[in-house]
């Protein structure tokens, strides 16, 4: 959000984009799908706490009136009543029929949203399909996740087995030359440290 504005501009710019200038109606129904957001119209969007300017960032981007809205981590560091807060706008947006595109590590919350859920872990997906249905399987959902890093894992093993195991570290003549006298240039600098300390303290 844009901090020394006031809540009400930084909804005002989410649509900047559209070419009607009917922008009270949305501004109206920002404020009914959070009502929190309402009161605070004319205070600087700065001033409001973490889970408020969450809220302040999704209704700016409603203002746009999207087509795809993109939601990354909506519920990340909220308190619980906001969390379910956002939670609930997201299910209302749902059957407003706007297709949601939606990132987010709480899987429970989002399963139960969901149509179609994909399961991701480092990158690669390991699980697909409806929401419902994988909301139901949690449990399943971590032995498919533990089957995925299996079957990795015994894909690489061959490669693992084969590879020559290390043997014990064997140094050149010089090295050993060069480690001792380094031990022994170490030994002196220490006593000469210990000597001065003494004459200084004598």
């Amino acid at each position: 959000v844009f901090g020394p504005l006031s809540v009400k501009d930084n909804l005002r710019l989410g649509a900047w984009s559209r070419r009607d200038g009917d922008l009270e109606q949305e501004l109206a129904r920002v404020c009914v799908l959070f009502p929190m957001l309402e009161a605070m119209l004319e205070m600087r969007a700065d001033a409001l706490s973490g889970g408020q300017q969450q809220m302040l960032a999704i209704g700016r981007a409603l203002m746009a009136k999207p087509r795809l809205l993109l939601l990354d981590e909506p519920s990340m560091g909220l308190a619980p009543n906001l969390v379910d807060q956002v939670l609930s706008v997201i299910r209302a947006l749902k059957s407003d029929e706007l297709t949601i595109l939606l990132v987010e590590q709480n899987a429970s919350a989002a399963l139960a949203i969901a149509d179609r859920a994909y399961v991701m872990e480092t990158g690669r997906i390991v699980l697909e399909g409806a929401g419902d249905r994988l909301g139901l399987a949690r449990v399943d959902i971590n032995v498919g996740i533990l089957d995925a890093r299996r079957a990795r894992y015994a894909e690489a093993l061959p490669v693992l087995v084969s590879a020559a195991a290390p043997g014990p570290r064997r140094w050149s003549p010089d090295r050993v030359r060069r480690r001792r006298r380094r031990r022994e240039r170490r030994s002196d600098q220490a006593r000469l440290a210990a000597q001065h300390l003494a004459v200084g303290q004598a």
